[in-house]
């Protein structure tokens, strides 16, 4: 990432299921570990609303999937917007920025605001609305008497401490249950893979997720050849990759363009493999993955 950045891009109204004309425009500046998101909407007349809601959005097949993450203010029928965040955790997602499609600004779910970060026509793609999951502070040590339905005065400890309690003990089995290589394909956002059918179930992910996997993998998130991939395109991908007979291995790929130094590189830091994205005669200057297996509960 340089040490400095900017993008400019529009919003469209979006209100009742029709696409109107731009509305206004956002700003993105990055400096260094910080980008400053400006945002300037000219409300149509007769909003009855104080303010409106900021959601980050990726794209989720024929749907963008948003959370909420800040509030925008209405100003004499302007919603203006000026803040500062880690674009790395950008609002305190874990996420950085790049793992983002664009900005909504919302009123409601029939009247909201788009903006692409790659100006890609949303015309057609639904918005999928979810509330950003809240940091729950840690209990002070010092018990402090509280009243819960039901319960007459209790401490902290006696009512949090629920080791014996048949809803915690399924609670703490579904958590082990959870394979965090599924739980990334399912959450993180999709990337296209057109021509590359070998590979599905893909999503772009940062290498601070690769510490979310199994640990055997972990070696994987000082690897120079990844850290480079990621540098020149600010992101990796995650997903599966199905052989002839019908199995899959989950794979990790480093995007990049294929020539005889990347493979000889790609080769030397255990990327053996090239899936272009497109199907090609020839696989020098195609676009396209290095990929190596992950370890996982397949």
């Amino acid at each position: 990432m340089g040490k400095f950045k900017r993008k400019i891009t529009y919003f469209c109204e979006h209100h009742n299921h029709t696409v109107g004309t731009t509305a206004g425009f956002m700003k993105l500046e990055i400096r260094g570990d910080k980008v400053k998101i400006i945002i300037n909407i000219q409300e149509p007349p007769g909003i009855p609303y104080d303010s409106a809601s900021l959601y980050l959005y990726h794209e989720a097949g024929d749907s963008l999937s948003a959370i909420m993450v800040d509030r925008v203010p209405s100003v004499d029928g302007v919603l203006t917007y000026q803040n500062r965040t880690d674009w790395q955790n950008v609002f305190h997602t874990e996420r950085d920025l790049y793992t983002f499609d664009g900005i909504a600004v919302v009123y409601n779910e029939v009247h909201y605001y788009v903006g692409d970060f790659k100006d890609k026509d949303r015309s057609g793609y639904s918005l999928v609305m979810k509330e950003k999951k809240p940091i729950v502070a840690k209990m002070e040590s010092e018990p402090e008497l509280f009243e819960v339905a039901g319960v007459e005065k209790e401490t902290k400890e006696q009512v949090l401490s629920c080791k014996d309690c048949p809803y915690q003990k399924k609670r703490e089995e579904k958590r082990e249950d959870v394979d965090p290589f599924e739980e990334i394909l399912e959450t993180y956002p999709k990337l296209p893979m057109y021509g590359a059918t070998e590979l599905f179930d893909c999503v772009r992910i940062h290498p601070r997720d690769i510490g979310k996997l199994d640990m055997r993998n972990w070696k994987l998130g000082v690897n120079s050849f990844l850290s480079h991939g990621f540098y020149t395109y600010q992101y990796l991908l995650l997903g599966k990759l199905r052989f002839g007979d019908g199995t899959y291995q989950a794979v990790l790929g480093v995007p990049g363009v294929y020539s005889n130094r990347e493979r000889y590189l790609a080769n030397m830091f255990g990327f053996d493999q090239f899936i272009p994205v497109k199907q090609a005669n020839v696989k020098t200057g195609e676009f396209g993955y290095w990929i190596v297996s992950v370890a996982n509960r397949l």
